[in-house]
């Protein structure tokens, strides 16, 4: 005998919405609720442990149930509260990682109801295959939204680390064109990544030590 499982509300809702969206973007959809729930998870954890080890020490020396109170009453909506309207970083990394598809059909939808419906018809097949680029420009969208909506998030660090590794992958594959190497000295490709990266790392790894104010919280 079969049994159906039963679904919590927010599974349905889910499910629902992903239904009601074209094929193409159900798996990005999908893609975008695990990109931003992990990284809520990532910088709301922190300081939620944090604050209940402050609330054991403090109850264990006090001997009294006020710690727990103040935990559960101000405490826990204060690290909610701030970590859905001023923190910004999750939703920076569902468009860094699950964007591309929603740009890229929204721009076959403006082409499809243009005026100039050839013209924007080639520029969005163009695009199309042109992933680097669509990417790209998806991206800094998201980073000029989120700076936009979320002033006080500060992804200085991240956002410097994820342009490295953008430039490091778009170089790397320039790297493989004959036309590039042709003028470029080949002591560039043998370690100039190398040394970009190192850099990068090192500028970032300072700001963790030693102005840690300038990192994402």
């Amino acid at each position: 005998m079969h049994v159906k499982r039963k679904t919590i509300p927010i599974q349905q809702t889910v499910s629902d919405i992903k239904h009601r969206l074209p094929p193409s973007l159900q798996h990005p959809f999908l893609t975008a609720l695990r990109a931003y729930g992990l990284t809520w998870m990532l910088t709301t954890l922190p300081g939620l442990v944090g604050a209940l080890i402050k609330m054991a020490i403090k109850s264990s020396k006090r001997r009294s149930f006020a710690p727990l109170r103040q935990f559960i009453f101000q405490t826990v909506p204060r690290i909610f509260h701030a970590s859905v309207v001023h923190n910004g970083l999750p939703w920076l990394m569902t468009g860094a990682i699950a964007s591309t598809p929603f740009f890229t059909y929204a721009l076959e939808r403006l082409a499809s109801r243009s005026r100039q419906e050839k013209k924007d018809k080639r520029f969005s097949r163009w695009l199309s295959h042109h992933p680097m680029l669509a990417r790209t420009m998806s991206i800094g969208l998201s980073m000029w939204l989120v700076r936009r909506v979320f002033p006080k998030t500060k992804t200085l660090e991240w956002t410097f680390f994820a342009l490295v590794r953008a430039s490091d992958i778009t170089a790397s594959r320039a790297a493989d064109n004959p036309i590039v190497r042709r003028y470029l000295p080949k002591w560039l490709f043998d370690y100039g990544s190398v040394v970009v990266f190192t850099l990068a790392c090192t500028e970032i790894m300072f700001a963790w030590f030693y102005a840690p104010h300038r990192l994402p919280r």
